[in-house]
């Protein structure tokens, strides 16, 4: 009864040990047989590193502000009694814009007049006495002082009546008159805002590591959000002389020549906010690639170089090798790159997703296939 078991047995254990051996046998060659096994190559484009010319910038914004614009005012209190020109006519320098009521004044003044010909008739006839002798020194200046008193008295009310004319300091645009006839107005009070729109200024601020761009003469371009597609120009004209303390950035100011519709109003304004482009004048030579050909990871950017390699048959092929680089500014679809990489080196710079280190590929751009 046991030995048929043991040979049933011992038939199926060699059986057992035979497919297994066979087995193995397969799966030894499977593996060899992968590791031979070279996937098909990836189609991709490239382009070289290249040196470009690229002027050093920064963006910021700023706001613009008048050259020569202030909102007009009065040093004495009275009541309007003329409006010479209306909201937003244009106006000339010396242009009596308003009058208020100087009636008590320039009686006030009439007064002092006739008191100033009395004390110019009393001082000439002590004069007269004091050269024949017949007066004292001491008339003399009594009548002295009584002239020039007057003549102070006299000045004083011409000056209080010239000031109650509210006259245009400049050629420019009014803005909305604030006052209206018989309204009594007092010292300081805001009469009218008046703008010469020729030039303006452009004020803005750089952080400190940008310092070297602040140069009397930097060319800068910037848009307004009343006009997203028109480019303005101007030029840095001043430099503030310390950093500001709260931001350790540099105050800047820019010279504006405004510009002017078909009716003559003026593009720009004062405190309208600018999206500014600040350029140095001399630029920097930087190796460039296209923004494409940069694949980013958690451990950094890097891109993928092709080269030139032979297989185990002796047959050229191209690979990628992956590098890590150092980005600089984008600009216009390019990156510059700071570290990483050589001048005319050829990388990636479509396909650049599917790609893996040591990966064959195939250019599909020819006119970069003999500089590869």
């Amino acid at each position: 009864m046991r030995r048929p078991f043991l040979n049933v047995f011992l038939t199926f254990l060699v059986l057992t040990l035979f497919l297994g051996l066979i087995k193995f046998i397969q799966i030894k060659l499977a593996i060899a047989n992968h590791g031979n096994f070279q996937p098909p190559p990836e189609s991709i484009e490239v382009a070289p590193a290249i040196k470009e010319n690229w002027p050093q910038q920064i963006s910021t914004i700023g706001f613009l502000s008048a050259i020569n614009g202030a909102m007009l005012t009065t040093e004495n209190s009275g009541v309007v009694s003329k409006i010479n020109s209306p909201s937003g006519a244009l106006v000339k320098e010396g242009e009596v814009l308003i009058e208020l009521n100087t009636s008590s004044e320039k009686a006030d003044l009439a007064r002092a007049s006739a008191r100033l010909d009395w004390a110019i008739k009393n001082y000439n006839r002590a004069k007269n006495l004091k050269a024949n002798n017949a007066a004292s020194q001491q008339a003399l200046e009594d009548a002295d002082y009584e002239l020039r008193a007057a003549k102070a008295q006299e000045d004083s009310l011409k000056s209080i009546i010239e000031k109650k004319r509210i006259v245009a300091p400049y050629s420019g645009i009014l803005g909305v008159i604030r006052v209206n006839l018989g309204q009594y107005i007092k010292a300081g009070d805001e009469i009218v805002y008046l703008l010469n729109p020729t030039k303006l200024k452009l004020n803005f601020q750089i952080p400190q590591r940008f310092i070297e761009l602040a140069q009397i003469g930097n060319e800068i371009s910037f848009t307004v959000d009343s006009y997203p597609e028109k480019v303005f120009q101007a030029k840095v004209a001043a430099i503030d002389s310390s950093l500001e303390s709260a931001t350790r950035g540099i105050n800047l100011q820019a010279q504006v020549e405004n510009a002017f519709d078909e009716n003559n109003h003026p593009l720009l304004l004062p405190q309208m906010y600018a999206k500014i482009l600040l350029r140095s004048q001399a630029p920097r030579q930087l190796l460039t690639l296209p923004i494409s050909a940069v694949k980013a990871s958690p451990f950094g950017d890097f891109v993928y170089k092709i080269e030139k390699t032979l297989d185990a048959n002796g047959t050229e092929r191209l690979i990628s090798k992956e590098k890590t680089v150092t980005l600089g500014e984008r600009r216009q679809g390019k990156v510059a790159i700071i570290q990483g990489v050589e001048e005319g080196e050829i990388f990636a710079i479509s396909g650049v997703f599917k790609l893996r280190a040591d990966a064959n590929v195939t250019i599909s751009n020819q006119e970069q296939k003999h500089s590869s």
